[in-house]
């Protein structure tokens, strides 16, 4: 017997199919949804005064994707937008999977680092 997509649930990242659809009274689990992993390397420049990051997330198709301030970021592609709220930000350049960032020199690169981290992870997760 076939099933239909609609015939499955999910719950809890898994998709079951409901015992009414089987011949024996059970839940089978078919499909056991995986988690993603994203890795975040950084590199800080000998100048310190920029920041590269380096993931294992397609970012953009890998044209260079540069913003030069907060409102470029809000009208930008969706990952420059999910980027726009983090703060101390002056320039970010998209390309590939790699991320160019300056900063405002009184913003630490500990706080854009964690900033961006998370950004990435809630968009892409």
């Amino acid at each position: 017997m076939l099933y239909r997509y609609e015939d499955f649930y999910q719950d809890a990242g898994n998709y079951t199919l409901p015992a009414e659809h089987l011949p024996i009274r059970a839940i089978i689990v078919i499909i056991q949804a995986m988690s993603e992993y994203i890795e975040i390397e950084t590199e800080i420049s000998d100048d310190n005064s920029s920041l590269t990051v380096y993931t294992n997330l397609r970012l953009n198709d890998g044209e260079p994707e540069p913003y030069h301030s907060n409102e470029a970021l809000e009208e930008g592609s969706p990952v420059a937008q999910a980027l726009a709220f983090i703060e101390g930000i002056t320039y970010l350049q998209i390309q590939g999977s790699n991320l160019t960032v300056r900063r405002d020199p009184d913003t630490p690169w500990h706080i854009i680092i964690s900033d961006i981290s998370a950004a990435l992870k809630d968009f892409f997760l």
